[in-house]
């Protein structure tokens, strides 16, 4: 069948979210003819509805829930107006996010190891190294067109970049460039090139920057098989009596509750949402900024890992140098999960060659920003 589908097809796989993992794993499952039902809490948005204004963008993008604070937590007390830039929207993070699209190095994949046990942290060693990613690494690079991949140049830099890098080079850094962004520095995949307007947490207004929601969500909808439900709001993910999934019952743009059917769902990094599933009740971990790992066994037979990549807080125009960010010389704190990875063999979750693992894994980078004020301490004309 081909979409809009029935809310009683049960041959559907229902997909919940439509960022970077929902909306990637969306397209690729209807490239291969299989039929998908995404629900997606927020609009669609598209670059020439985004605003470039950060206020109007909280108010077009973001949820807009009200906020609350457990224990010392005082942001909601103290900022009680101040958005939650979490997006709602077709797209996801990918809306929001920066851009940054880093390689976990050797050391980041054995973070135990690496580190020692730490009072207070949750240091894992994984199971996975960065050979056996290579190959996915190399193929989610190459579809989002991150810079100084394949060939692509690297991004020019913004005046905090010009101060970071006049000050690395002072003390002696030889390895000093814009990091490796899936942000296009030249025309490719159907997207030209960054115009450098600097408004790249509020959608980028020339879809420049990699975002499902004007790559991989067109592409699915084009074959046929992939149907979008915008402003529908996942409620809870049904069990028969032998704990298969059998629907997802959501409410629709009217508040009207609704039930699809599906002999497959994906719940993908809505821990506003997990935290309300029993079935996660005790064996849910978060991970990273807003990312959730669902315990495999709570949730057979739902797909779980669809490669989800996603940050949040990541400057445009990060510097990759030698014991810095993405460098070569010191251990970098590892990170939840690896950033740039493309979704693994769909078709192995549905005909049960591939077991499913576990929930989605985000990740977050860290970058280093320097005022420009303080340019002149380093004799650095700062252009205006």
């Amino acid at each position: 069948m081909a979409a809009p589908f029935s809310k009683t097809d049960d041959s559907v796989v229902v997909i919940i979210g439509t960022g970077a993992g929902g909306g990637t794993l969306a397209n690729e499952l209807a490239q291969k003819g299989i039929s998908v039902v995404a629900l997606e809490a927020g609009g669609r948005y598209l670059p020439e509805d985004y605003v470039n204004d950060e206020w109007a963008s909280f108010a077009q993008l973001a949820w807009l829930d009200t906020r609350r604070s457990d224990g010392s937590f005082r942001l909601a007390r103290d900022f009680a107006g101040l958005p939650s830039w979490i997006v709602k929207a077709v797209g996801g993070t990918t809306t929001h996010w920066a851009g940054a699209s880093l390689r976990f190095q050797d050391h980041e994949w054995k973070a135990l190891t690496t580190y020692g046990r730490v009072e207070g942290a949750s240091l894992l060693d994984w199971p996975i190294d960065a050979a056996e990613m290579d190959p996915w690494y190399t193929r989610a690079e190459a579809k989002m067109g991150v810079t100084r991949t394949n060939g692509l140049p690297g991004l020019p830099g913004n005046n905090n970049y010009l101060v970071m890098e006049k000050g690395a080079r002072a003390v002696g850094y030889d390895k000093v460039h814009t990091g490796r962004m899936a942000i296009n520095s030249i025309a490719y995949g159907n997207r030209q090139a960054c115009q450098q307007t600097g408004f790249c947490f509020q959608g980028c207004k020339w879809g420049a920057k990699w975002s499902t929601a004007y790559t991989e969500i067109p592409l699915g909808e084009e074959t046929g098989n992939l149907e979008v439900r915008e402003r529908c709001h996942a409620a809870r993910i049904e069990h028969d009596d032998k704990g298969r999934v059998t629907g997802v019952v959501y409410f629709d743009a009217d508040g009207v509750e609704q039930r699809q059917a599906a002999r497959l769902v994906c719940g993908l990094s809505a821990e506003t949402l997990l935290a309300q599933w029993k079935q996660l009740d005790t064996q849910t971990s978060t991970m990273a900024n807003t990312s959730v790992a669902a315990d495999a066994a709570d949730l057979a037979p739902v797909a779980a890992p669809d490669d989800t990549q996603k940050q949040a807080g990541v400057g445009a125009d990060a510097a990759e140098t030698k014991d810095a960010a993405h460098g070569d010389g010191n251990p970098v704190a590892a990170a939840a999960a690896p950033q740039a990875s493309a979704a693994a063999n769909p078709q192995d979750a549905l005909d049960g060659s591939a077991a499913p693992t576990e929930g989605t894994a985000l990740s977050k980078a860290a970058v280093c920003e320097i005022d420009a004020q303080k340019a002149d301490a380093l004799g650095i004309k700062v252009p205006g």
